[in-house]
């Protein structure tokens, strides 16, 4: 988090109770200090009347709960980010203040989830849209959050979403440019539809490669398709290329109708 904060030029401090991890970071040139954020003078010290936003990474609820309470007492327009092992703890902290939630439990639930459903060959499209709806039954199921969130109720919002749109931003620009294979679907009507591979020139524009193509209805999968093999509604091309890139190809696939309007 700080390497991004770092990217996207947005001051912060950290708060270590650990002495070595303190001294090594300072020697590197963070901005951390040795400090019990349990204790008021201690947050006093960071700024937390002035700060725009808190985030807990602690995994002890306890202590997590008893940094939010303090937070929202001592600055009640501060945006709060905080962490949760298990789903059933999110409404107490919603109650408490938080404005943000992130579950441990729930991101590995999803996150296995889409390994299941990638492992059963479900084209992209499909997994996305499963796992869009998986993660919205977990929240309606179990997180109880207040109808007036303070992220959306105050000024301090704006401020809060960009710090989160930029983290995550910056986060994108470190990550590693790996290549990986995906399955996509031809959609009704998508550009792609009744198009030789070769036509489309993926690999010279794109730096993808089809290196399958499943064709509607056929239970056989043609390996390594030539330039003239032809994609229609229905088949399933696998490819294989930059992941940034097949996210940029992904709307000759699409259906006309998701892009038009």
């Amino acid at each position: 988090m700080a390497k991004a904060l770092k990217k996207v030029e947005i001051p912060y401090i950290i708060l270590e109770l650990n002495p070595e991890t303190v001294a090594a970071e300072k020697k590197l040139g963070e901005n951390i200090v040795y400090g019990d954020a349990c204790r008021e003078g201690v947050l006093e010290f960071a700024g937390i009347r002035k700060a725009q936003t808190i985030v807990i990474t602690i995994p002890q609820m306890d202590t997590v709960k008893a940094i939010l309470t303090d937070a929202r007492r001592m600055n009640p327009k501060i945006g709060i980010i905080t962490r949760s092992r298990f789903i059933s703890e999110t409404a107490e902290l919603y109650h408490l203040g938080a404005d943000e939630v992130i579950v441990d439990e729930k991101e590995t639930a999803l996150q296995i989830f889409h390994r299941i459903l990638s492992n059963q060959q479900v084209p992209v499209q499909d997994a996305d849209l499963y796992g869009k709806q998986a993660r919205s039954e977990i929240y309606d199921k179990y997180i109880e959050k207040p109808i007036h969130s303070n992220i959306r109720t105050s000024a301090k919002g704006s401020r809060l979403d960009m710090i989160r749109i930029r983290a995550k931003q910056a986060g994108e620009m470190m990550a590693k440019n790996t290549s990986r294979v995906e399955q996509i679907r031809v959609e009704k009507g998508a550009d792609i539809a009744g198009k030789r591979i070769a036509d489309v020139q993926m690999r010279r524009n794109y730096g993808v490669s089809v290196i399958a193509v499943r064709c509607v209805g056929k239970i056989d999968v043609i390996v390594s398709p030539d330039g003239d093999t032809v994609l229609h509604e229905g088949d399933t091309a696998v490819v294989i290329g930059d992941r940034n890139a097949i996210g940029t190809i992904m709307i000759m696939f699409a259906e006309k109708a998701a892009y038009t309007t």
